[in-house]
């Protein structure tokens, strides 16, 4: 907790705070607040809203409001903000421009500042969990093959393919089942319908 000259004092959220410089204001949407007075009640207020029971390195849920996707919601002079955003300006100031903040535990309602690290849109789409994040993070195709810039291929909805199985795939030879003419595998289809016209 800080006193109104800014300067830390001991209190329950002592551990948490860091030894950032300290201004008497909280950012929403730009716009600042005024006096420190006001920025301790918006603190007691916040912070009184999270469970911070399990210790500095753990989660700390926001108890309060929540959104359809988990995120806490804090309400500052009758504006809605998402909770880890308020408990990161509140602990480290305000986020840098272009930057976004990444839940490092992966619990939307988590507000612990220790877990949430400012990074570009793309690189928190990158460390997420959905299938294309996951997809992102693979280095090689299922066959084992590198995604290397020499062996990839970009489709047209910016899906990878890879150079390699797709040579192989259109080299490798089968026989055909109607006539037993060895066939390239990709022109199979092709040529057992023109077998099939002939028939």
């Amino acid at each position: 907790m800080w006193d109104n000259q800014g300067a830390e004092y001991s209190g329950a959220n002592t551990d948490m705070m860091l030894n950032a410089p300290r201004q008497a204001v909280l950012l929403a949407g730009g716009v600042a607040f005024g006096s420190t007075d006001r920025m301790s009640n918006i603190e007691a207020r916040f912070w009184a809203k999270a469970d911070q029971s399990g210790g500095r390195y753990a989660c700390w849920p926001w108890l309060a409001a929540k959104s359809r996707d988990g995120y806490g919601i804090f309400g500052i002079d009758g504006r809605s903000r998402l909770a880890h955003r308020v408990a990161r300006e509140l602990t480290h100031g305000p986020t840098p421009q272009g930057l976004t903040l990444d839940h490092l535990c992966r619990n939307r309602a988590c507000v612990n500042p220790a877990h949430l690290d400012p990074v570009t849109n793309t690189e928190n789409i990158r460390r997420g969990i959905s299938p294309t994040a996951i997809n992102k993070r693979r280095d090689k195709c299922p066959q084992g093959h590198a995604y290397s810039p020499e062996n990839t291929a970009i489709r047209t909805h910016g899906n990878r393919a890879c150079r390699a199985c797709r040579s192989d795939k259109y080299r490798a030879r089968v026989t055909c089942p109607t006539c037993g003419a060895d066939v390239s595998r990709a022109s199979l289809p092709k040529h057992m319908v023109r077998e099939a016209a002939r028939g």
